[in-house]
């Protein structure tokens, strides 16, 4: 069965949509039996009065409002517009009884042919319209999300069920007055079960409001009425209606029969309130040791804990807020926290976005970690690291927040930062000190031998200090690039037509057994960068691959347009969100180790052997990138080689990517479910985020192995399966598709890497035809690769 969540609970629609039909079909049948003039359909149940034309037409409209509302936001019109036709109905009736002037509205279907004290044929008695207009104006009010809906709803609902009820009562105890209290107000059995019908299906519907939010909650009130609301609507009628029928049978007179419905309530009434009082006794007795475990935990907890209401105003202080502000319990509570906890120049931004939350539920610090300074009591601020969680209340929003002083941790970093620092520095002048010296070394020593060396060998001498002073200055230049101070001349180039103008220079460099492949990206964008500098990048990544390669093996050149985004800026040091072009270099060399990658952008690290590297090569790029505007990203894992990212700045941006972005709507998802497989906990965290914001169901899993048991659980419905392709633990993400594929023939999926697509088919990792997101991805190009894996969303509903 399908849930309706339109007002934000989970309905059965398909019990409304047949109280609905119920009554349509009872309506369509009285119509009929006017129509053909069969007056024993036209009276149905108890009692000889009639359900007259014009009421049987007003509970089809209503019974298709309705149906319409379970249809969702689209269906609101339609509903609102057939309650509206049988609301002018029953009004213009009710207006025929109050003034007296037949407008004409019974005879549009069937001619009057009876006298005004008969009744027209079409003519519903004034209880009925009056009934009619409250059951539409409830029907209108269930469609809106605000106070006075809310409370039109409620009140329409209990009004109208209330006056249907004492109609049902007069029937099953044979007292006219109850569901005939007048002339023309005569309300027909069937007529009264149609309204109880529809009222009930409109309350089904509104679960969130009235008696039904009541019944539903967890609360004591909501316990008491599920125990009380039975005996009062069941219980109690049934056994006045025994009492009466054995009274009506001669068993017994009046009196005793009024004695008896009084007492048989009295034993119910009490009885239901005893067990439920048992219930509601045993419920708190659970709340407050719940309530002295919670308090245990935060007076016990570590960090500080306070409470805010929605004016901004402390509502609980515990022992660590006392200690950590140097404020008192007594003292803060009732004190707003611009008043005690926070500098003076940011209580204005934090009013503001008190207001902005409670009217419109946005925040920027809500619900996770910050970072900020807070005030003690004496006026020093401090660093500290907050968690605000709010909590809905009946009388508004309160907040909670955990706070954790982060002065030590400061400090700890500082000095590792420090450290670090200094080690850096050691690592680089020792490693200048170092190549100097032997720089140095041969100028000082070949000039000292030409100063005594015959004019033949001194020309010899003097061009080995020349080279030496040349190679320290490439030095000097490297160190510049590195530190991120050498001058640049930036200008828009086309690194597809760099790269095929390096192509002699590259098939020279490289030794004969190493395969050079360029793959271009169409339409790429011009680069921002100094075009010496990029050459010197790529060269220098070509002879590192090269250096990787020592058997010889296959170097891809790929480029790119990329957009780095706000979520890879904050993942990753330095990097400026924005369009970027990008230049990839891939090796299938030997790779390199997580400490290595760690390690290989510092000054003098190499993993090559003496005299084969000077550690400033990739440092050197890195600089250069950086000072560009740029990044540089190294993917590898050993044994399955190696690509270095360049992203250096697109020249010219053209349109706003906001434009960019509106040019294809996005495609969302129709609660399909995809299993994430990924080893990075941030990535997979993030990769999960993005998938269910656009619609998808996730499981995730770290590894091949997690992935695999989810897939032989028959119990966890899988549409797709987006996997990275490179993990630990021995199973690769093409392992691990074909694994899905022989227990679920029809599973789609998604592969995503780091390394280029070329370098993972060249590894027989993945087929040229199989569906690959590069990292890193943004929202939109992970929504068109879900869309190209799954097809576009209207055909996946259809």
């Amino acid at each position: 069965m399908t849930a309706y969540t339109g007002q934000g609970n989970s309905v059965p629609i398909a019990a409304i949509r047949a109280a609905a039909c119920l009554v349509a079909v009872l309506a369509t049948v009285v119509i009929a039996a006017w129509l053909l003039d069969l007056g024993t359909l036209q009276t149905i149940g108890v009692g000889t009065a009639t359900m007259k034309l014009n009421t049987a037409l007003c509970f089809l409209l209503s019974a298709g409002a309705l149906s319409a509302l379970t249809r969702g936001l689209s269906g609101h019109t339609t509903a609102l517009a057939l309650a509206g036709v049988s609301a002018a109905i029953s009004a213009t009736v009710l207006a025929q009884y109050l003034t007296g002037t037949n407008f004409g509205i019974d005879e549009l279907i069937i001619e009057d042919t009876r006298s005004a004290a008969d009744n027209a044929p079409g003519r519903m008695s004034a209880i009925t319209a009056i009934e009619f207009i409250i059951l539409c104006a409830a029907i209108g009010a269930a469609t809106r999300q605000n106070r006075t809906a809310s409370g039109i709803f409620v009140a329409s609902t209990v009004g109208g069920s209330a006056l249907v009820l004492l109609a049902i009562v007069g029937y099953a105890f044979g007292t006219p007055v109850l569901y005939s209290p007048g002339p023309a107000t005569s309300i027909a059995f069937h007529t009264a079960l149609s309204f109880l019908v529809l009222y009930g299906a409109l309350i089904a519907f509104r679960l969130d409001l009235g008696i039904a939010a009541l019944l539903r909650a967890r609360s004591p009130g909501g316990m008491l009425a599920r125990w009380t609301l039975p005996a009062i609507l069941i219980v109690t009628p049934a056994s006045g209606w025994l009492i009466l029928q054995f009274e009506l049978a001669g068993y017994y007179g009046a009196p005793l029969g009024s004695a008896m419905f009084v007492i048989t309530n009295v034993v119910v009434v009490v009885s239901v309130l005893w067990v439920a009082s048992r219930q509601i006794d045993r419920i708190n007795a659970a709340r407050r040791q719940e309530h002295g475990l919670n308090r245990a935990i935060v007076e016990g907890a570590l960090d500080a804990f306070i409470v805010m209401d929605s004016a901004g105003r402390i509502a609980a202080w515990n022992p660590q807020a006392v200690a950590m502000f140097g404020w008192s319990h007594d003292e803060a509570v009732g004190r707003t926290v611009v008043d005690t906890i926070m500098p003076p120049e940011h209580g204005e931004a934090h009013q503001r976005g008190l207001a902005r939350f409670i009217a419109t539920g946005e925040s920027r610090i809500l619900n996770r970690r910050n970072e900020l300074l807070a005030r003690r009591r004496d006026g020093s601020e401090f660093p500290i690291e907050l968690m605000i969680t709010p909590t809905r209340m009946n009388a508004g929003w309160v907040f909670s927040g955990f706070i954790r002083d982060m002065t030590v941790q400061k400090q700890t970093e500082a000095g590792l930062r420090q450290a670090q620092k200094m080690e850096a520095v050691g690592q680089l002048t020792g490693g200048i000190a170092h190549d100097f010296n032997n720089l140095l070394s041969v100028v000082i020593g070949s000039l000292d031998l030409a100063e005594g060396a015959p004019a033949a060998e001194q020309r010899d001498l003097i061009g080995s200090a020349l080279a030496a002073a040349e190679r320290g200055a490439a030095l000097t230049h490297r160190l510049l690039a590195f530190s991120r101070r050498q001058p640049l001349s930036p200008r828009a180039i086309d690194l597809n037509a760099l790269i095929d103008g390096m192509a002699n220079l590259l098939d020279r460099t490289l030794e004969r057994s190493i395969e050079i492949e360029h793959r271009p990206e169409r339409d790429l964008w011009r680069a921002l960068a100094d075009e010496g500098q990029v050459e010197n990048a790529l060269l220098n990544l070509a002879i590192n691959a090269r250096d990787a390669m020592p058997d010889g093996g296959k170097l891809t050149i790929e480029t790119g347009n990329a957009f780095l985004d706000e979520g890879y800026a904050a993942r990753n040091a330095e990097v400026i969100p924005g369009p970027h072009v990008m230049l990839a270099v891939t090796d299938t060399g030997t790779g390199m180790t997580p400490e290595v990658i760690e390690r290989a952008f510092d000054p003098f690290f190499t993993t090559k052997t003496h005299g084969k590297g000077t550690g400033l090569g990739l440092s050197m790029i890195y600089g250069f990138a950086k000072q560009s505007g740029g990044h540089l990203k190294i993917y590898s894992e050993i044994g399955s080689g190696t690509t270095v990212r360049l992203y250096l700045p697109r020249a010219d941006e053209g349109p706003p990517i906001a434009a960019e972005q509106q040019v294809v709507p996005i495609d969302v998802g129709s609660g399909e479910t995809i299993l994430l497989v990924e080893d990075d906990a941030d990535v997979r965290k993030l990769a999960a985020r993005i998938l269910r914001d656009l619609g998808y169901s996730v499981v995730e899993a770290g590894d091949g192995q997690e992935a695999q048991a989810i897939i032989e659980d028959g119990s966890v419905r899988i549409d797709l399966l987006f996997t990275d392709i490179m993990m630990p633990g021995g199973i690769t993400g093409s392992a691990l598709a074909d694994y899905a594929r022989s227990h679920r023939p029809l599973i789609k999926t998604l592969y995503t890497s780091g390394y280029t697509q070329s370098t993972i088919v060249h590894q027989n990792r993945l087929r040229p035809s199989d569906i690959f997101l590069p990292k890193p991805y943004r929202r939109r190009d992970l929504m068109e690769k879900l869309r190209q894996a799954l097809g576009p969303t209207d055909q996946r509903r259809g």
